[in-house]
């Protein structure tokens, strides 16, 4: 993009290099471009002639100008007779775009922006890491992704011993691509060795330049030697060029016996197109018998379906371009004329540019586009979204395209996806298993002796060695299986009995939450593989805000990896890691029967169980998972903020329902009671969590090594050090006599001491008051009383009861129940459900009560923010200022303005003291403000001992803006003439009339000022006048001369500093004129 005033210049390279300008002006909110394209007239080649990429083009700019009306897009062509080839445009291309750029970057305030359809066709210098970044690309042929990807599959199967075939005469895109192939191996893979081989599929030329090809017997038999020195240094094929020779290749290799399964061959297809050949093995031909076998061992570098879907998106155009081609080009397109990727990057081509560009014109305030850098950086790290789908560029303004390997499929005898490359993330994703060719794994990167040492003493040792391992091998493996056959049997029968247990999961379904970023799922594998430096320390406590709840049984803050919210087959769960010995032990009839017993409790008021799972990575972990309750613990509730009453008796009555469940159930007790084992759902519904942990933790065995990617070291953790690491622990919530005891064996009685320090928590609201107050490990023989305002008297009693320090006095869950329902009268009939609508009903009401008094103090702010604005700017600037938030300086014809000095206010600040000095200008200043305010006058700044004021802006008012002044003069005199205050100082007043500018000026202070001679005028009129006089300009004269209101008299010609002679006049109080 050239930029040059309002002029903008964009050059474009097609895929056949034609170049093009555009000129972008601005008027009436209406941005005009024109782009001049550079392009070819060919009679030999329908797809590379000019007509070709003009009716994409055309197409882009129509649809581009039907949906935006400050838009006007056209489009001129600059065709050259005498170019009739792409090559030939090639040259002409890279000169025009070159010159353009080398000749414009010079000239002032003028920048450039190449933007191309091909990396190619530009001065490599342009093209350099060290240049101004002032081009992009939108190419579909994305050799960078390619090149990523081609390294990522030799990394994956440790290829490092590759060789590059070339087909010399093939399309120059075969060459530029093995070039930056074949650097990226040998700079990038460790230990690469890469080799370079080339033929040619042309002999020469007949007498009408047609090319002429060798015969299939003769490429074959160059071939055969090409193939015997690759045979020498490597088993992975690069091969860039036609599929004819492609064909001829395979059918020499499966006659050396090169296609066994021992090489791959792997080739690059820019896109589909018959331009690039057929890559299928079946042509019908002599050739097909040998290539049914041989082309299991082809893969095939090419796009995405997905960018291929691009060109069928655009195919609903084609009928219109047919027409188009014939009407406005006179070039009627043949019935086998479709569509082809030139025209689909040429297509979007103009549709991103345009996209960038409206939303460029349409920021506040707009960008600057003569800087052709910034706007280069609009393309980077970003998505666009055109009509096509959404377009990715990396950090270098380079377009990412998506990959697929494809292999060959015995079911389908066709070429299908294997693996998908992710351009953007770099990711490689198996679409399913590769068919290697006789074997069930990829082939070595060499021989097992060697490229060079077939036939050799020593290979021939070393391969009767490996023959005798290999028999040894199989004999210790029968003994095994003779000794171990029970061991299998039976571990095949628990096999067979777990598919039938709900609660054992599979670690795969597993998933992380759909990222924001991307919206897919991560299975456990992947996460733990390639996000364990994201996972932030301390992730293993429960749930929203992972506030701790237990013993982690094992683990420390920084292990928890595993640890965290996850998803189940759609449903959200929380897990928790546990170090173990092993799945073995777990297999037990009681631990089996305690999962099946915690699956089966379906409670409004328990947290669900859902089951357990092994981590992939380490059998040595063992994953619990939970129901994931959104709102997080009762502690963290608490904690928050104040809780009303129906909240409070709603937390209640969820406790004692789920204690009354818990003490007539199999368990007995919960043993591990507290308010961060109390979890809230999304509809504010307690659910005790962690039922059953104690007995789960009892069952599974200790790890007799550390876990491969964890320390064990018991702890409990927290990952909220406000409230987990201050001081709160299990002490808190455990009845006294179970402090005393080495080996605690918890208990119903134990449960009721946690319910009442629980029920502290709820009435008291606050952790911190909990904390400091409730310390029963502080006093094992009881609980101080603590009297409250909050709590009343009877609930603060019934606590008391509930903490008594001996367990007997401690009343049943069955009493719990009577006596909390009495006392805060709740009522036992209420449904489930009836209570979820009461409790959002709470929830609705609280939040309106919050949002009123934010609106109130919002309201009250912005008023008091109005009100010291309007002290700051006009009434009507700050009016402007809310309606569109900026005002444009204004130039006004006729203003008249006021300039004052205190006489003898140098004598005054020299004699007082600086306090002093600043009561007296208060006294003044406030004195005249006040009078103004009965005057169509605006005061503009003070300034030491001077008052300046204008009359007739920012509101114009006619001829009146002299006799404002002049009476607000008067008032000024008389008021400071008879001011207690004034001492030995005179008032000393000037004015003058003239054409003022006038704006707001600062962002961080902004001020409404003045500028003009107007203003110096005005200030001469008061330094050359007198004490306790108003002197008057002539200009202003003229506007009071006829105004009976004023009396003026001639004080004659006097010479002003600046202005020369000038004929002023005094303008008389009331006292003077008596």
């Amino acid at each position: 993009m050239f930029v040059r005033g309002d002029k903008v210049v964009l050059l474009l390279l097609s895929l056949c290099r034609s170049a093009a300008e555009a000129f972008v002006t601005a008027a009436n909110n209406v941005t005009s471009v024109e782009i001049i394209c550079f392009t070819v007239i060919s009679p030999v080649s329908l797809e590379t002639s000019f007509p070709w990429p003009a009716l994409a083009y055309d197409s882009a700019i129509r649809l581009a100008n039907s949906g935006r009306s400050d838009l006007n897009i056209t489009i001129k062509y600059v065709t050259d007779p005498s170019i009739q080839t792409c090559d030939d445009m090639k040259a002409v291309a890279t000169y025009n775009v070159s010159n353009e750029y080398y000749t414009r970057q010079f000239v002032p305030n003028m920048t450039v922006l190449i933007y191309t359809d091909e990396v190619g066709g530009v001065d490599d210098k342009l093209q350099a890491a060290g240049h101004t970044p002032t081009w992009v690309t939108t190419s579909l042929l994305d050799r960078n992704g390619m090149q990523a990807f081609l390294l990522k599959i030799f990394q994956s199967f440790h290829w490092r011993a590759v060789s590059f075939v070339l087909d010399v005469a093939a399309d120059p895109w075969f060459k530029e691509t093995r070039d930056v192939l074949y650097n990226a191996v040998r700079n990038k893979l460790a230990m690469a060795q890469p080799y370079q081989m080339e033929f040619s599929s042309l002999t020469g030329k007949d007498h009408k330049g047609k090319p002429i090809h060798p015969s299939v017997e003769e490429q074959r038999g160059n071939f055969s030697s090409l193939l015997l020195e690759i045979k020498k240094s490597s088993r992975i094929v690069v091969y860039l060029g036609g599929t004819r020779e492609l064909r001829i290749l395979m059918a020499a290799a499966e006659s050396m016996n090169m296609t066994d399964g021992d090489y791959v061959y792997i080739c690059a297809e820019p896109y589909p197109h018959p331009s690039w050949g057929n890559f299928s093995w079946q042509w019908f031909d002599e050739l097909d018998k040998e290539l049914e076998k041989a082309w299991r061992s082809v893969m095939v570098l090419t796009m995405s379906s997905k960018e291929l879907h691009r060109q069928e998106l655009l195919r609903q155009y084609f009928p219109d371009w047919r027409r188009a081609a014939e009407k406005l080009y006179y070039f009627p397109l043949p019935d086998s004329a479709d569509i082809n990727f030139s025209q689909v990057m040429s297509f979007e081509g103009v549709l991103i540019f345009v996209e960038i560009l409206h939303e460029s014109i349409h920021e506040d305030p707009p960008p600057d586009l003569s800087d052709g850098a910034a706007f280069t950086r609009r393309f980077y790290n970003r998505s666009v979204d055109i009509f096509t789908g959404s377009v990715h560029f990396n950090d270098k303004g380079v377009r990412l395209v998506d990959m697929v390997l494809k292999d060959y499929d015995p079911q389908s005898q066709k070429l299908e996806p294997c693996l998908y490359f992710d351009s953007g993330d770099s990711l490689v994703t198996w679409v399913r298993d590769i068919d290697w060719p006789y074997r069930s794994s990829a082939p070595l990167n060499e021989p097992p002796c060697g490229f060079a040492g077939r036939g050799t003493i020593d290979c021939l040792h070393a391969h009767n060695s490996a023959i005798t391992t290999a028999w040894a091998s199989v004999l210790a493996l029968l003994i095994v299986l003779i000794i171990s056959g029970f061991v299998i049997r039976r571990s095949h029968l628990l096999q067979q009995l777990s598919i039938i247990r709900p609660w054992l999961l599979l670690s795969s379904e597993i998933l992380q939450p759909p990222s924001p970023k991307t919206g897919r799922s991560l299975s456990a594998t992947e996460y733990a593989a390639s996000s364990a430096s994201n996972i932030p320390s301390g992730t293993w406590s429960h749930h929203r805000t992972a506030t701790s709840s237990s013993h982690n049984y094992g683990l420390t803050d920084t292990e928890a990896i595993p640890n965290g919210h996850r998803t189940f087959r759609g449903r959200e769960i929380w897990v928790t890691a546990v170090s173990t010995a092993g799945k073995g032990p777990l297999q037990t009839r009681r631990f089996i029967q305690l999962c099946n017993i915690l699956h089966a409790i379906n409670k409004d008021n328990i947290n669900k169980f859902v089951g357990i799972s092994f981590d992939v990575e380490d059998a040595h972990l063992l994953l619990l998972v939970d129901s994931y309750c959104h709102k997080g613990s009762l502690r963290e509730v608490l904690t928050d903020g104040h809780m009303n009453r129906e909240f409070q008796k709603s937390f209640v009555q969820d406790i004692v329902r789920g204690l009354q469940y818990i003490h007539g159930s199999f368990f007995k007790y919960h043993g591990e009671l507290t308010s961060l084992n109390c979890l809230i759902s999304r509809h504010f519904v307690l659910k005790i969590a962690k039922l059953g942990y104690r007995e789960l933790k009892a069952l599974i065995p200790p790890p007799r090594v550390a876990s491969r990617r964890f320390s064990i070291t018991p702890t409990i953790t927290s990952a909220r050090p406000s409230i987990a690491d201050s001081a709160v622990s299990m002490t808190l919530w455990t009845a006294p006599e179970l402090l005393l005891q080495t080996d605690p064996q918890p208990n119903q009685k134990a449960d009721i001491f946690a319910f009442g320090a629980i029920l502290f928590e709820i009435f008291m609201g606050s952790g911190l008051v909990f904390d400091a107050v409730f310390q029963p490990s502080r006093h094992p023989t009881g609980i101080l009383r603590f009297p409250s305002k909050v709590v009343p008297d009877d609930i603060s009693n019934f606590i008391e009861e509930c903490c008594d320090a001996d367990p007997f006095k401690r009343p049943t869950i069955e009493v719990v129940h009577a006596h909390l329902y009495a006392l805060l009268q709740i009522k036992s009939r209420e449904n489930v459900m009836t209570r979820i609508q009461q409790r959002l009903e709470m929830y609705a009401r609280d939040l309106e009560t919050k949002v009123a008094e934010r609106t109130r103090d919002l309201l009250a702010e912005r008023k008091l923010c109005d009100s010291l604005l309007e002290e700051m700017l006009p009434r009507v600037i700050v009016e402007r200022l809310r309606s569109d938030g900026d005002v444009d300086p204004k130039m006004f014809d006729m203003v008249t303005i006021y300039f004052s000095d205190i006489d003898g206010f140098g004598e005054l600040a020299l004699d007082g003291t600086p306090y002093d000095v600043i009561v007296f200008l208060n006294n003044v200043y406030s004195m005249f403000d006040t009078i103004l305010m009965g005057f169509d006058v605006y005061k503009v700044e003070t300034i030491n001992d001077s008052y300046v004021v204008v009359s007739g802006l920012p509101v114009p008012n006619g001829d009146n803006h002299a006799s404002a002044i002049a009476a607000m003069s008067l008032a000024l005199m008389k008021a400071y003439s008879h001011a207690f205050f004034r001492g030995a100082t005179k008032l000393r007043i000037g004015m003058h009339s003239g054409p003022i500018a006038a704006g707001v000026v600062g962002r961080k202070t902004p001020r409404y000022c003045l500028f003009g001679d107007t203003m110096n005028t005005a200030s001469r009129m008061e330094s050359h006048g007198l004490p306790d006089r108003i002197h008057v300009s002539p200009f202003t004269a003229t506007f009071l001369l006829n105004n009976p209101a004023f009396h003026l008299t001639h004080r004659g010609v006097i010479m002003v500093k600046g202005k020369g002679d000038l004929e002023t006049y005094w303008l008389e109080t009331a006292e003077r004129k008596r």
